[in-house]
């Protein structure tokens, strides 16, 4: 009896699916078009899987209730989605990360910039108990902020700074900082602070300006000392000043020609102390 064989073999290799008596051997037998349920995708518990909301969840869960709380519970949970979905990616989920990237070296800078504002306004490290001293006071915490753990940061240097603050306007500063964090340029820092333009240079102070003064004006007093070093390095090179050049001086003009001609007569060729093409001697040997 032959093999029984469903379809035309594609190769001398098919292997038959009868046997002699003609029933089929296959096991799991299933009709054409039927899905395999092997094949098929079917998301698991979380138990199951061992994903169970860890502690970094339920902070971002609470984060996203307290931030969102008046939002509708649609809104909310598609808040919950993003925070889960791009979890430490957003600047209001990272903020309170102690994992957050270091400063740079220019907000260390800019820090140590206003501190040593406030050292030589105020005479010390300490800030006045009135109006001028709480608004910088106010300056101070929004540069603190950006350091991360605001509340332990913005507390610490208020303690050393304000200690004459009390504990509720503390309190009530953080609060607003955290809520509405600011940073400033350059320009903008320094009329806040009215800072002149002789404290500036005598603090050596380079990442705010003064009110007195704008970026155009630093920015041509740059240009201006980059010319000088640059005119002072070409003459210790042996180079000619700008002021004793012959287009300065014009040499032609006192003996009366022209300065095509002053330049033909200082290149011909000299036959016994005169050019060749003309009568007059040099203008080196006329002098």
């Amino acid at each position: 009896m032959a093999f029984k064989i469903e379809g035309p073999p594609e190769n001398g290799n098919a292997a038959p699916t009868a046997n002699r008596d003609g029933a089929d051997h296959r096991k799991n037998k299933k009709p054409l078009g039927s899905a395999s349920t092997s094949n098929r995708y079917e998301p698991r518990s979380a138990s199951s899987t061992g994903n169970n909301p860890g502690p970094r969840q339920k902070g971002l869960k609470q984060i996203v209730d307290d931030r969102f709380a008046d939002e509708t519970p649609a809104k909310q949970a598609r808040h919950w989605e993003i925070a889960l979905h791009y979890d430490g990616r957003f600047a209001w989920d990272d903020r309170d990360d102690p994992g957050r990237r270091k400063p740079t070296a220019k907000q260390n800078r800019r820090m140590r910039d206003v501190e040593a504002f406030f050292e030589h306004r105020y005479r010390g490290r300490q800030l006045p108990d009135d109006d001028s001293g709480r608004a910088d006071l106010w300056i101070g915490a929004h540069h603190v902020y950006h350091y991360g753990d605001p509340d332990r940061k913005i507390r610490a240097w208020a303690f050393q700074w304000a200690p004459w603050l009390p504990e509720d306007e503390l309190a009530e500063l953080i609060e607003r900082v955290c809520k509405r964090p600011l940073k400033w340029k350059a320009d903008t820092l320094g009329k806040r602070l009215r800072a002149t333009r002789d404290e500036i240079a005598s603090l050596g102070i380079v990442t705010f300006g003064a009110f007195d003064d704008s970026t155009r004006k630093r920015a041509k007093r740059r240009q201006k000392r980059k010319n000088d070093r640059r005119r002072a390095r070409r003459l210790a090179a042996g180079a000619t000043p700008r002021t004793a050049s012959k287009a300065r001086v014009k040499p032609w003009k006192a003996l009366g020609i022209s300065r095509s001609t002053w330049y033909r007569r200082r290149s011909a060729p000299i036959v016994d102390g005169a050019p060749v093409d003309c009568q007059f001697p040099r203008p080196e040997l006329a002098s």
